[in-house]
């Protein structure tokens, strides 16, 4: 009988939130064989902050040195942090405070090692690429079921292109009497098989990256900052479009493509809803009459509707039209578009530089707005290379973002 394997590969994924299965062995689905083992091991680490650090000086990120800190600004003493659990039925320690310039705080954190058991062909290896990539299908598709039934925030896809720190991949080459099995029967025997623990020799160390860029921060421009000094004596309300431009941009670095774009795409329906209030304002139209323009089945509930309104409003003001634009066409195929097809098409998968031009164009046809008519205009409105998002690169980013909540 023909040979239908060679080896078993093991991926021992760390999921930074707790699944709460039994510890056993699970058969579920995977891309190129059809099925695979998953066996979960609920764990409980800790996510520990300190004040201090001994792989970076302040003088490498901030332009000056810090001074020196009193000791008396902090706790002499450490202390430990407890709640209720329900479950034990006392208290349980689950945070503590530590004393002095060099403390912080330490946090316990329950997390998950996902083992993911996957069979590799005769002519295949764990260093092929699509091993990470079969386990990462396997893992999210058990992680988007968990989450379906638990309804647990949590919870959250895993990406195999950044979603590790220290994952291990390890090959038990099967013996003869194994190799002519179906994968159900060989997954039968991953207790019995072993498993290599040398580098390079049937195991890899899958290790993530740190960007010294993502840790540095971005500094304001010196004309902005004159600017923040004089704007910062008054309390300021920033509106929902801004909000949801920030989420945007946070989505686009944390790789968060398809949702960038739907965050951007809501920035400028806000922004146009928020815009054209306060022309419509100006033309004498009360609250009640904006309400039920605006409400489902109003004659401006649709955005094109809005759109054609926005343009009548500033016609008294300027002869320039949003519609027909750069901005508008700009607009409409990176980022209208685009979250059409996310929302509508099944779109998944929305690549950096997609999703940056999206938001790029939704930012420009905002400020294209503000700029159209004076009725329009807002306190802070984005221009420049911010308008562009040129320090907005895709880098390999902080491990610590693996682990946000």
């Amino acid at each position: 009988m023909e040979n239908k394997y060679r080896s078993v590969a093991h991926i021992r994924w760390e999921l930074p939130f707790p699944i709460l299965l039994p510890s056993q062995v699970y058969f579920c689905w995977e891309p190129k064989e059809g099925i695979a083992a998953f066996v979960p091991e609920g764990r409980v680490g800790s996510i520990c902050w300190k004040r201090t650090c001994h792989l970076l000086s302040p003088e490498a990120v901030f332009d000056e040195r810090p001074s020196a800190q009193d000791p008396n600004l902090f706790s002499p003493h450490d202390y430990k942090l407890a709640s209720v659990s329900s479950k034990l039925k006392k208290r349980v320690f689950t945070a503590e405070l530590l004393h002095g310039p060099d403390g912080g705080f330490i946090e316990a954190r329950p997390y998950t090692v996902a083992n993911v058991f996957l069979c590799i062909s005769p002519s295949g290896s764990i260093n092929d690429i699509d091993i990470t990539i079969r386990a990462n299908a396997a893992l999210n598709n058990i992680i988007d079921l968990y989450r379906i039934l638990s309804m647990d925030p949590l919870l959250r896809p895993i990406k195999d292109e950044g979603d590790h720190y220290y994952t291990i991949i390890s090959e038990a080459v099967l013996p003869g009497v194994l190799q002519c099995l179906l994968p159900q029967e060989i997954l039968l025997h991953i207790n019995e098989l072993q498993f290599s623990g040398k580098v390079g020799e049937g195991r890899i160390n899958k290790i993530g990256l740190n960007s010294y860029e993502d840790l540095k921060g971005l500094k304001i421009s010196p004309q902005n900052l004159i600017f923040f000094n004089d704007a910062i004596k008054s309390a300021h309300q920033l509106e929902l479009f801004y909000q949801l431009i920030f989420s945007s941009v946070r989505r686009l670095k944390r790789k968060e493509g398809a949702l960038a774009i739907i965050d951007a795409q809501s920035a400028f329906e806000s922004a146009v809803a928020s815009m054209l209030r306060d022309g419509l304002s100006s033309e004498k139209w009360g609250d009640k009459e904006i309400e039920k323009a605006f409400a489902y089945g109003g004659d401006l509930h649709l955005l094109s509707k809005r759109l054609q309104k926005i343009d009548d409003v500033s016609k008294k003001f300027t002869k320039a039209k949003f519609r027909g634009s750069v901005a508008e066409i700009e607009w409409r195929r990176n980022l209208y578009d685009v979250r059409n097809e996310i929302v509508h098409g099944g779109k998944r998968t929305v690549f950096f530089e997609e999703a940056k031009a999206g938001i790029v164009s939704g930012l420009k046809a905002i400020r294209y707005l503000h700029d159209l008519c004076p009725l329009f205009a807002r306190k802070f409105m984005w221009s420049g290379e911010s308008l562009e998002l040129r320090h907005i690169q895709k880098t390999a980013g902080r491990l610590s973002r693996i682990f946000e909540a």
